[in-house]
């Protein structure tokens, strides 16, 4: 759970268990055995000024032994219209062939959950994660209600993050997730009139010591550090993005997050130093404008005539590096669609 405040209350958030009815029939309004639900099932917005003033109310007399419970659904919020979590799966029905993707999740008898966290400097701004892969970043409304404020902040990952971290820096705001595997997720928070950013993808290095041993994550934290110079006679320090991976056997892994570094960007560099982009370059310039390629993709062609228009290989590398330099953005997508098979 995390705290959030607006103008005139406070609110909790919460991330909430699906329960499993055993007895339950298809007659039944509760929810049948293993069967998902919505994601916005698994998340609570709870109205934690109005909860306080009933519990004084209910409890006048001052004795601590005849408190009373309150019932917290009378202080629940609704999203605003139009900002509710949106399903990002089919659920299952008896129209189509079961799916095996869904069986296997029903015979591990996994329950729906939801992972919240909340983002310190805006105490208007929270996020969550359930177990589908559904992750959303939340926004608290002046009129008291919530919900989601932009498209881009819900997101659906392919498998369920199992951590959540915030990183706040100026005006710029990230959420970083974490998969079992190891694999994070730095998602920018869409807010306002701001351009849209693009997420980045961070694969965990593999230990070769680990013979293809298969690890899992166990814990997970992200957020702003101060990082000291390595050089001795240097006391200054920058604050980096970073993340910290917990594996078993009590091992911990820091990794620096650039929310610049693209996977497009990285994956061009490897190519650069590995010499595959002058060798592609070299061959565009030297191919004769008669080759099939040419003749039956407009890439090849946009990109085959800005090559051929440069003079040294070199500088076309390094323009093709930087992204923000369009000279050869037909290049640059060409090589691009190659390496992904596209």
């Amino acid at each position: 759970w995390g705290g959030t405040k607006a103008q005139s209350h406070s609110l909790l958030v919460v991330g909430t268990e699906q329960r499993q009815y055993a007895n339950a029939t298809r007659d039944s309004l509760a929810p049948l055995p293993n069967q998902d639900l919505s994601p916005a099932i698994s998340l609570d917005m709870i109205n934690a000024s109005l909860a306080e003033s009933m519990w004084r109310e209910s409890n006048v007399t001052g004795d601590p032994s005849s408190n009373k419970a309150i019932p917290l659904s009378d202080c629940s919020v609704w999203p605003a219209a139009g900002m509710e979590l949106k399903d990002g799966w089919l659920r299952s029905t008896t129209k189509r062939k079961p799916d095996v993707k869904q069986q296997l999740i029903n015979s591990t008898d996994l329950q729906r959950v939801s992972r919240t966290s909340c983002f310190e400097e805006s105490q208007k701004c929270f996020a969550s994660a359930t177990s589908d892969g559904t992750v959303a970043i939340s926004h608290c409304l002046e009129e008291g209600s919530w919900g989601i404020t932009d498209e881009n902040n819900q997101i659906m990952l392919f498998q369920q993050c199992i951590g959540l971290g915030t990183i706040e820096s100026g005006n710029e705001r990230y959420l970083a997730c974490c998969l079992r595997g190891g694999t994070i997720y730095l998602v920018p928070v869409a807010e306002g009139n701001n351009p849209r950013k693009d997420i980045v993808m961070y694969a965990t290095p593999v230990d070769s010591a680990d013979c293809g041993a298969v690890r899992y994550i166990q814990n997970f934290a992200a957020g702003l550090t101060q990082v000291k110079s390595w050089q001795e006679d240097d006391d200054s320090s920058s604050m980096k993005y970073a993340a910290m991976i917990g594996w078993s056997g009590g091992k911990i892994d820091v990794y620096e997050l650039n929310a610049e570094e693209t996977r497009e960007n990285l994956l061009l560099d490897i190519l650069a130093e590995r010499g595959t982009l002058s060798k592609f370059v070299k061959m565009l310039m030297n191919m004769d404008k008669r080759h099939n390629q040419l003749e039956s993709s407009t890439l090849w062609k946009q990109a085959w005539d800005e090559c051929t228009k440069a003079n040294e290989v070199e500088s076309v590398v390094n323009r093709i590096r930087n992204p923000n330099d369009d000279t050869f953005e037909g290049t640059r997508l060409l090589i691009l669609s190659l390496m992904n098979g596209t």
